[in-house]
């Protein structure tokens, strides 16, 4: 029940697809974009194209044009979430930094192409303030008490700044999502 409960709370973290180990077919040039414009994202930027994702990214970590064809088809946030919930699992006694590292690292081995480290560190630290200041209200998932409590606690917007993208949209009342920024 205990891994379950805390399995359903980082499933909210950053995913609105949940799951890590999502790997992409090979690594996109650095200067021009790979994906096609029309290109539906994955993952915690799902209900964005990948022209519409360039357009609204400002000024951040995962902002780049590699950095933006990774997050759109790669699940990223599945596998940040997948990742800080093991960090979390097995190991209780680990200070708030060592989890982020932990996510991070564990990220960096799981996904590829990856986004940068940087970009990937946004990722980490919106799974640890998820879990150091929204516990109760997300514990069953990405419900609308659980974006609230994110957005009244900075985790949302800590991310945009950090990652210079979104997280996910305010989930529908009821729907049962198990997803989250």
């Amino acid at each position: 029940m205990k891994i379950r409960l805390f399995g359903l709370f980082f499933g909210l973290c950053l995913t609105t697809a949940c799951g890590g180990g999502v790997h992409s077919h090979g690594a996109p040039d650095a200067g021009v974009s790979q994906i096609p414009g029309s290109t539906m994202c994955v993952g915690g930027v799902s209900t964005y194209t990948r022209d519409q994702l360039a357009t609204i990214a400002m000024p951040g970590a995962c902002a780049s044009i590699a950095n933006l064809d990774t997050v759109c088809t790669v699940n990223v946030s599945g596998s940040a979430s997948t990742c800080g919930k093991n960090c979390f699992l097995n190991n209780g006694t680990a200070t708030n930094e060592e989890l982020e590292t932990c996510t991070t690292d564990c990220v960096i081995a799981d996904i590829e192409p990856e986004p940068s480290r940087p970009c990937i560190d946004c990722y980490a630290k919106s799974v640890e303030c998820a879990r150091q200041h929204c516990l109760s209200p997300c514990l069953f998932g990405f419900t609308p008490a659980c974006y609230d409590c994110r957005e009244q606690n900075g985790c949302l917007a800590d991310f945009l700044t950090c990652a210079g993208i979104p997280s996910s949209p305010r989930p529908i009342e009821d729907a049962g999502v198990d997803s989250g920024p």
